[in-house]
């Protein structure tokens, strides 16, 4: 997959997220985005999205992709590739006035199947059927069970005391081959999807 395409991908990705729950917080979205990865990982051996995780305080976030959301989009700093597909609204926290504001994402545009495999989809549909109805804070805390990747990662990195200090973010990434290091076959599904988007991006270069 060539990088405009998995950008295209995430785009529609939100964009299908956001239209079938009605709406949804960035937070929230972006876990339902790890769950999509780490469950394509578990079942066939290739990421959904091959976006890079890194473990924070509130659990796997793709970084590059947060920074967009959370700091580009709400004050239309710059045209990025997910100006055209979706804007993000900054609202009142729905929970707590005295917490800082929550952020909404909005589809721009109507969601577009071409860059997602019948499986993508039938993927999206039922991690939504199962956590859609969850709250984010719900979502993390599911995230944070013991022995989950990003559980490993902190005790392994040792990053209890980082995130107790209000250090929330750490630069480790979470490691989807670990889910397969018992699967030969999934381990040669993910290494030949990981050659080829590498060969992808070289050509588009």
């Amino acid at each position: 997959m060539s990088a405009h395409t998995e950008h295209i991908k995430i785009a529609n990705a939100l964009i299908y997220i956001a239209e079938k729950l009605g709406g949804v917080y960035l937070t929230k979205a972006l876990k339902l985005l790890y769950l999509l990865d780490e469950t394509s990982v578990k079942e066939t051996g290739v990421p959904f999205s091959w976006m890079e995780y890194k473990a924070w305080k509130m659990g796997p976030v793709p970084k590059e992709l947060y920074t967009d959301l959370r700091e580009v989009l709400p004050h239309q700093k710059e045209e990025i590739y997910l100006s055209e597909f979706i804007a993000v609204n900054k609202v009142p926290n729905p929970v707590s006035s005295e917490t800082r504001d929550a952020y909404v994402i909005v589809p721009k545009k109507q969601f577009s199947e071409d860059e997602f495999s019948e499986y993508d989809i039938e993927l999206m549909d039922r991690v939504l059927k199962e956590y859609g109805h969850l709250s984010g804070a719900d979502i993390i805390e599911m995230l944070h069970t013991q022995g989950s990747l990003w559980d490993t990662v902190v005790k392994d990195k040792e990053l209890q005391l980082q995130f107790a200090l209000m250090q929330n973010r750490s630069d480790f990434t979470i490691p989807f081959t670990d889910l397969i290091k018992d699967d030969v076959y999934k381990q040669m599904a993910y290494k030949s999807a990981f050659e080829s988007s590498l060969s992808h991006n070289e050509f588009s270069l």
